[in-house]
């Protein structure tokens, strides 16, 4: 070791060297400390937010509304293009009954007009049928049965006259020319006979392609029928269900939107459509009793989870912030209210709905 000249080296003495054992006890102490804090409270840090939670409940928002849903009752649209609204029977607010009639469209008169019109075809084909079955008419027959008697007796005064001038010739009394003539006749008038009865069995034989083409007929003028009523019943309106008319979205005269002519639902029990978030989906099941509480109303509504969805979409009540991506995914979970009486007038309302565990 080098030593500048006229200097001693330094020795270690007896504390230089007791000095870093100390630091290193100290050191091992503090690590000592600071694993035993870790260790107290690493539970509270491995239980995971969604756990946290379960415990407490679930929140979620959601929007109140009739049981069983909205219903937007729509108009038919019919080749002539939409819907154009001419007779309106029902108010906002108003209930109504299954199948009630809440209006009418435009073409009404006419559908029903055309449907009259193929009514009355059916029945001309109907008597179309019966008259092929039928066969002739009686008084036709008459008029044949009449000719053929008249050619029956005339060929009978034939035969007797042939008969006459066969003897008259054998006697030598007649000539061969007017046995010949009354031979004729008589061949005539037996053709005329022949000719009026088979005219007879015509008129009283029922031929069954004349039937098969009536029946045909007939059974194209009812299918037009059918169709033309169900045109006209198209143009009329009816309530698919019992309930109370929520919103009415057209007057006499516009036409017809395709989101509906008006909002239909049961506001004698209600129902909360809430958004969970898929975070807090899997511990949400159906039987759980629910806390429902909003600016709309006072008080807290009690409810049971009715069901819960099976798809995954968009958050539709808010819109999230891009960045956040969770809270863009939730799951429908509907909650029936236990008494909905308070809000039966509130359709729509946001509110908060705690699932509780």
């Amino acid at each position: 070791m080098l030593v500048p000249s006229g200097k001693q080296p330094l020795q270690p003495g007896p504390e230089s060297a007791v000095r870093p054992r100390a630091s290193c006890g100290r050191f091992l102490g503090a690590f000592a400390f600071f694993a035993a804090l870790v260790a107290a409270f690493l539970p509270a840090f491995a239980e995971s937010p969604a756990d946290a939670g379960s415990a407490r409940g679930i929140g979620a928002l959601g929007r109140l509304e009739p049981d069983g849903g909205v219903v937007h009752v729509a108009a038919p649209y019919s080749i002539q293009g939409p819907s154009i609204l001419s007779e309106l029977f029902v108010r906002e607010g108003q209930s109504v009954t299954n199948t009630q009639t809440l209006a009418r469209t435009h073409t009404h008169a006419a559908a029903f007009a055309a449907w009259q019109h193929s009514v009355r075809l059916v029945e001309a084909a109907k008597a179309r049928l019966a008259q092929a079955a039928a066969g002739a008419k009686p008084a036709d027959l008459a008029v044949l049965e009449a000719e053929s008697r008249r050619e029956e007796a005339e060929a009978d005064e034939a035969r007797r006259e042939f008969d006459r001038q066969n003897r008259l010739r054998a006697d030598g009394a007649s000539s061969r020319q007017a046995l010949d003539s009354a031979e004729t006749r008589l061949a005539a008038r037996v053709n005329s006979l022949e000719a009026a009865k088979r005219r007879l069995a015509s008129g009283r034989e029922v031929r069954a392609e004349d039937v098969d083409v009536a029946r045909a007929d007939l059974a194209v003028a009812e299918a037009q029928s059918e169709r033309a009523r169900t045109e006209w019943q198209q143009t009329i309106v009816h309530a698919p269900r019992a309930g109370r008319i929520l919103a009415i979205h057209a007057r006499l005269g516009e036409e017809i939107k395709p989101g509906g002519l008006l909002d239909l639902g049961q506001t004698d029990a209600m129902a909360v459509r809430a958004e969970v978030y898929e975070t807090d989906v899997r511990h949400a099941r159906a039987g759980q009793r629910a806390e429902i509480t909003g600016e709309a109303f006072e008080g807290t509504l009690k409810g049971v989870v009715e069901s819960v969805g099976l798809q995954v979409r968009s958050n539709r009540l808010l819109k999230p912030d891009p960045s956040e991506f969770a809270d863009s995914r939730v799951v429908e979970v509907v909650v029936k209210l236990a008494n909905g009486a308070p809000v039966s007038g509130l359709t729509g309302a946001l509110v908060n709905v705690r699932i509780l565990p």
